[in-house]
């Protein structure tokens, strides 16, 4: 198989490095308009879901669940939430989406008063709350504002339920870990029993 890669400058500043420039007015302002990018993306992929699984079925959610069925495994003992996760395949009540699978403050860009995501490798469909997984995990310095981000989510209808999260992160985890040397498994790890997902 092959891989394809569309690299495009673009001018403009990362949320990151504009991250002591940010006060909470803005981060309201961020929040808010990454909301309405995702609120779209979901609508577009509402419409075109067909043709998405027709052309890039290898980055279905069946899929991302599959590579990561046995790590999962081995790194809760927990067959049940990994049921749990399987079944929002089923569920009409998940935001399912093209997920950005990275997203974080690095991966926004500021181009005047727009807001711009970049570094699409990781993209796969899911539900919604994957992409805010990576912020409940790192919950760094590069870490979305979750709370603002899920507040505006709700005020346009989108309710990203707490266990749908976790379950979410626990999955983003696994596949990050499933991709990780040693030293960066081992810091995940650590990481993922600060955050009491282990």
């Amino acid at each position: 198989s092959s891989s394809c890669f569309m690299v495009e400058k673009v001018a403009g500043m990362t949320l990151s490095n504009l991250s002591e420039q940010v006060n909470d007015e803005l981060k309201k302002i961020t929040a808010q308009k990454l909301a309405e990018k995702l609120k779209k993306v979901k609508e577009t992929f509402d419409k075109k879901k067909s043709v998405f699984k027709s052309t890039f079925g290898c980055l279905s959610f069946d899929r991302l669940i599959e590579k990561n069925r046995e790590k999962f495994l081995e790194v809760f003992g927990d067959p049940i939430s990994l049921a749990e996760i399987e079944k929002m395949l089923e569920r009409r009540d998940v935001n399912m989406t093209i997920c950005h699978g990275d997203l974080n403050l690095s991966n926004i860009m500021l181009m005047g008063s727009e807001l711009v995501l970049i570094d699409f490798e990781h993209v796969t469909e899911a539900p919604m709350a994957f992409d805010l997984a990576c912020s409940l995990l790192f919950c760094d310095e590069k870490s979305l504002d979750l709370k603002s981000v899920k507040s505006a989510l709700y005020q346009m209808g989108i309710l990203i339920p707490e266990r749908e999260l976790v379950l979410m992160t626990k999955l983003y985890l696994v596949d990050q870990l499933r991709k990780a040397d040693k030293e960066k498994e081992q810091q995940l790890i650590k990481l993922a029993i600060e955050r009491k997902l282990i």
